[in-house]
Order: structure tokens, then sequence, then C-alpha cells
């Protein structure tokens, strides 16, 4: 879910998707990577930056399931925990 909204927006129009592939094409450039495989490793390289903040994004969500899940838990055994051992 989040690899495919992350993706929407990688377009032409998007300026920080546009200036970050620049940014890697210049540095493959450098590093003297030849100019027909640099438009490609960019890409590639985008494409891999998508999927680790995807996968950021989904472990975010799991972590906030089970904190909630844990708090709603929590509601219940409150009384458990307040009562007074009988002597």
């Amino acid at each position: 879910m989040h690899s495919d909204a992350l993706t929407l927006t990688q377009t032409a129009a998007n300026a920080v998707t546009r200036e970050m592939l620049e940014t890697v094409r210049g540095i493959l450039g450098a590093g003297g990577v030849p100019e027909s495989l640099q438009n490609s490793a960019a890409l590639h390289y985008l494409g891999r930056v998508v999927t680790a903040q995807a996968d950021t994004r989904g472990f975010q969500d799991g972590f906030l399931a089970i904190s909630l899940l844990f708090m709603a838990a929590l509601i219940p055994a409150w009384p458990f925990g307040r009562t007074r051992p009988q002597s």
C-alpha cells in the first residue's frame, strides 16, 4: 500500500525526484559509469529508495497497531491490578 502511494508521487513534475535523479546521475558520471547506463541506474536507485521508505512506513504501521492493541488490553486488565490481597 505504501509502495503504491509513494510510487505515484514519483513523476517528472516532482522537483525533489528530478533533483535526486540528477544528483545520482552526476555521482555515477563522476564514478566513471557510462552515460548510457546512468539513467537506468539512477531510476533503479530511486526504486530502492522508494521500497525502503515503504518498508519503513509499513513497520511504523505495524508498531502502531501493536501499541494500540497493547493499550486496549490494558483497559480490562487495570481493575485486576488494583485489587488488594485479602489478609
